[in-house]
């Protein structure tokens, strides 16, 4: 999987970058230097974690991940993220749309159902 454009600021729920000025490189890198003290990782899987903050430091505009880097990424936003900036980054690292579109449809849809029912309800009055 093609991450692109490490850089892109991660956007607040009104489209606007945090004030902290968060890119996709820099949660993700957070991410996988993030200890959690409760759980017990093998000194294999913290290489691993640890080799890929340094590949996503060291990329220019983009890296490609294997699925196990994918997984491994996902679960750590997971672990030490809140919901919207999981959002953003399972957005970026499966390649989808932002959430904004994802949503569009439901929202249109749910202007149009209470069109059709005030539609309904005028015609049931006469």
């Amino acid at each position: 999987m093609k991450l692109r454009d490490l850089d892109r600021p991660l956007l607040n729920v009104e489209g606007k970058e945090f004030e902290d000025k968060g890119t996709l490189r820099k949660v993700l890198i957070t991410a996988c230097l993030a200890a959690d003290p409760e759980e017990r990782e093998s000194a294999d899987k913290k290489y691993k974690v640890g080799m890929l903050a340094f590949r996503l430091q060291k990329a220019q505009k983009s890296v490609i991940l294997t699925a196990e880097e994918v997984s491994m990424v996902k679960e750590r936003v997971g672990k030490f993220f809140p919901p919207l900036v999981i959002v953003r980054i399972f957005d970026a690292v499966e390649d989808r749309k932002p959430a904004e579109e994802q949503v569009k449809g439901d929202i249109d849809q749910d202007e149009e159902d209470e069109d059709e029912l005030k539609t309904k309800r005028a015609k049931s009055e006469t």
